[in-house]
């Protein structure tokens, strides 16, 4: 089991230097939210705009966290395969598949070759689409950085906060309340120049009015496998997923 734990660890590892490659990247104010009044309603528009733009380091990192996760669990098979007292042969490979149909069709192959309670194991995985969609996405994402570089682009969560003023009858001025932020309301892609939100005049002058408040990110965006979410999270669920599985199948390993 050194083999797969390893290859997670080393995925973890990446992705901690994905963060600091991040945050590095922050402290050089990549991008600034632009306000300005559109003249033709008054309203107050918010977008926005890139000043230094996303490092092709980011998507090199992060597609090494991936296949380091996908070399975890196929390493994790062919010790399956080995304990089975099957030679292992170039072609074996943690089973993903393209879809329920053919996951049905392969999973006696895959019986076959790991043995019945492995195999079993692996189908209660579901490891097709709408089955387990953190295996099918892993599988789809380390095809694609084989062939060419993940895209990393900017993206943005924006909440609703309402500001509220309460009339006191002992005093002159209202009391100004804390914010209330309302969850988030939407991801959005972002390139150069894209707007974020209006507020209009006759919000900006309520004494309860929306202001935006925008948490700017770098996302992951491979449509239809991953789609604009954000890049950190995204490898880490990929990781813990992993991980997960390795412990899984340690027993039917260790046992021999």
């Amino acid at each position: 089991m050194n083999g797969p734990r390893a290859k997670v660890e080393r995925a973890n590892e990446h992705i901690s230097d994905l963060v600091s490659e991040i945050e590095r990247f922050h402290h050089r104010n990549p991008y600034e939210v632009v306000r300005e009044i559109e003249a033709d309603t008054g309203d107050l528009l918010y977008s926005f705009r890139v000043r230094v733009a996303l490092s092709p380091r980011l998507a090199l990192i992060a597609g090494d966290a991936v296949h380091n996760l996908r070399s975890a669990l196929d390493l994790l098979y062919r010790r399956l395969v080995e304990v089975n007292g099957k030679p292992p042969s170039e072609s074996d490979a943690f089973p993903i598949f393209k879809s329920r149909t053919k996951a049905e069709s392969g999973l006696g192959q895959v019986e076959g070759r790991i043995g019945r309670a492995a195999g079993r194991a692996v189908g209660g995985l579901k490891p097709y689409p709408g089955g387990n969609d953190g295996l099918w996405r892993l599988r789809e994402l380390d095809v694609i950085d084989k062939h060419r570089l993940l895209l990393a682009i900017w993206a943005s969560s924006r909440s609703v906060v309402f500001h509220h003023k309460m009339p006191v009858p002992w005093q002159d001025e209202p009391v100004i309340l804390p914010p209330i932020a309302i969850g988030e309301v939407s991801r959005d892609c972002l390139e150069e120049g894209s707007p974020l939100t209006r507020i209009s005049p006759e919000s900006l002058a309520s004494d309860m009015h929306k202001d935006p408040e925008f948490r700017i990110e770098i996302a992951l965006d491979e449509p239809p496998v991953v789609q604009c979410e954000p890049l950190i999270p995204t490898l880490n669920d990929l990781a813990g997923l992993v991980s997960e599985i390795v412990e899984l199948f340690a027993p039917h390993i260790e046992e021999h």
